[in-house]
């Protein structure tokens, strides 16, 4: 059993990336940037990751921020997926 200290730090970015012709929103990048930096007795390492997904905009605006939750929620468990990889192969 390995255990390890880990601070996080996420940034979280909506750009608009696309607009309609009176100017509204109609596609947005979302991105999450997330450092980790793991240590434990005879280990310390820092591990960026980095994941984006391109959204159409919703007139429903209420479903559109549901929308955009369930899509930060996707990309963090993404991200998670990631670092636990890279820590099942530290020896």
């Amino acid at each position: 059993e390995k255990n390890y200290d880990i601070d996080i730090n996420t940034k979280y970015i909506k750009d608009i990336i696309a607009k309609d012709t009176t100017g509204a929103a109609t596609e947005y990048k979302l991105t999450i940037s997330t450092s980790f930096k793991v240590s434990s007795s005879n280990y310390e390492k820092e591990f960026l990751f980095q994941e984006s997904f391109n959204m159409k905009s919703i007139a429903d605006k209420l479903e559109e921020q549901d929308y955009e939750e369930t899509i930060k929620s996707n990309l963090v468990n993404t991200i998670t997926r990631k670092l636990i990889l890279q820590l099942s192969l530290v020896r």
